[in-house]
């Protein structure tokens, strides 16, 4: 079908060069096809073949969908492949792993395995992979150090925790935020300090923040309640704010509601105060439900809307849905965003 199609396609073009570009690129989706449809394959002798066959593959899409692959049917005996596989993208990355595609999944894959490559995974904590972009060069590698970070707590490598701070401390949201992810994995009450001290140290980042007060939560739920909550006033940094909202509502902790109804109470700003309704809703509790249904019930026009598009998050849940209708039963004003919402 593909040979055909291109056949006709390049029969009429004076480039050699161009015939011989477009006459490759149907293989490689062949490939990639053809590992997709591994994915229905239950004999483990022709995966273990076909799995360690396409890690030699010169492409960096090729060997990434392969490790992903052997992930998924768990093909364990294939760490050498991968961990020689790995070797070759570090030569010349640019070219030949764009985005890192390949070595993230490479790693993703010995971690799985908790395979014995230290080397690799300490590699992966270090790399940087500058790519060219409109107007400057970006870092693709970012993912790839946090993966190399949890294969390293795969290994129980001992000196792990420090590995982490250096990635919360990293040029990368994305790294930050996975090394925030990666500490609260830990369960260890001693590394809350490093999670502190990055907020201490001025993170503004709206999409770390709520990964780092979240891990904090998650370490050490008293002590992290309080010190989360601290921030619901920072009046400095509506960001900082925003995100201890949001970590409390996402911690389901009960606890978290009184702080996230004291915050409420007091404040004037009109979206922070949506802000804190949206947290409350994520609690999943009876007393911030009850509360919310008593803003539609009671209410201003603007709070009562603001409750109800809180809660609409869980429009799905029949509980929920009938809450609300209930509560606005008597409220021509809020009759149109009910049936946005809920109807």
């Amino acid at each position: 079908m593909y040979s055909a199609y291109y056949r006709d396609k390049t029969t009429s073009i004076a480039s050699t060069q161009y015939i011989g570009i477009v006459n490759n690129m149907p293989q490689l989706e062949i490939d990639l096809e053809y590992i997709t449809n591994l994915e229905n394959c239950n004999d483990a002798d022709k995966l273990q073949r076909e799995v360690t066959k396409f890690l030699k593959h010169n492409s960096s899409f090729v060997v990434a969908k392969t490790a992903q692959l052997a992930i998924t049917k768990r093909i364990q005996n294939v760490g050498d492949h991968l961990i020689s596989a790995y070797n070759r993208f570090k030569i010349n990355p640019i070219k030949r792993d764009p985005g890192c595609k390949a070595k993230l999944a490479i790693v993703q894959a010995l971690t799985e395995f908790h395979a014995i490559s230290e080397t690799i995974f300490i590699h992966a904590t270090y790399c940087t992979q500058m790519e060219p972009v409109w107007g400057g060069r970006v870092d693709t590698a970012g993912t790839l150090r946090c993966a190399g970070a949890a294969g390293l707590m795969s290994i129980n490598y001992p000196d792990v925790i420090n590995e982490l701070a250096r990635l919360l401390c990293d040029p990368e949201r994305e790294t930050r935020a996975g090394a925030a992810k990666l500490i609260a994995s830990t369960g260890e009450p001693t590394a809350e300090p490093l999670l502190r001290m990055r907020i201490l140290s001025e993170e503004s980042d709206e999409e770390v923040l709520p990964e780092i007060f979240s891990s904090i939560i998650i370490i050490s739920t008293t002590t992290g309640l309080e010190f989360v909550s601290s921030y619901l006033n920072d009046q400095n940094n509506p960001n900082r704010a925003n995100a201890a909202a949001l970590a409390l509502g996402q911690s389901k902790n009960p606890k978290a509601f009184d702080y996230l109804l004291t915050q409420f109470e007091r404040e004037l700003d009109h979206e922070y105060r949506e802000t804190l309704l949206y947290a409350m809703s994520m609690l999943r509790i009876d007393k911030a439900n009850n509360f919310l249904a008593d803003l539609i019930r009671d209410e201003n026009t603007t709070t009562a809307t603001q409750a109800i598009k809180a809660l609409s998050i869980f429009y799905y849940d029949p509980s929920i849905k009938d809450l609300v209708i209930n509560a606005a039963a008597n409220r021509d004003d809020l009759q149109d965003v009910l049936k946005e919402d809920f109807l």
